[in-house]
């Protein structure tokens, strides 16, 4: 996973699980990993105020991201993403990738997310 964050080898990382809802219906999960030395100061509680991952990186950070290379693919939930998406193990998903990340506001490449 380091490699494709652009991080040397067991640098610490956030994993950020964002649940998103529609009219009370659950219909996606964030699972996001930022670099925690690119990010120290990440707190929890703006993820909870804020509208996700990306609106916290911008107001808290002045880090605007635009996706330099996205990825969609179907893949089976595994057992924490079903129970978390109230859906069966095994299910079919549409699963996107996004690896690479730009930084319109300041210099920053690095990996990204699958959500």
């Amino acid at each position: 996973m380091s490699a494709a964050l652009g991080l040397r080898r067991a640098a610490p990382v956030f994993r950020i699980r964002l649940l998103w809802r529609l009219r009370g219906q659950l219909v996606a999960l964030d699972d996001v990993l930022l670099p925690a030395e690119r990010f120290p100061a990440l707190d929890s509680r703006w993820l909870r105020q804020l509208p996700g991952v990306w609106a916290v990186l911008q107001q808290h950070f002045g880090v605007r991201l635009r996706v330099a290379t996205e990825q969609w693919r179907a893949v089976v939930l595994e057992r924490d993403e079903a129970q978390l998406l109230a859906a069966m193990p095994g299910e079919w998903c549409c699963r996107t990738c996004a690896w690479r990340w730009t930084s319109v506001a300041r210099p920053w490449n690095g990996g990204g997310a699958c959500a």
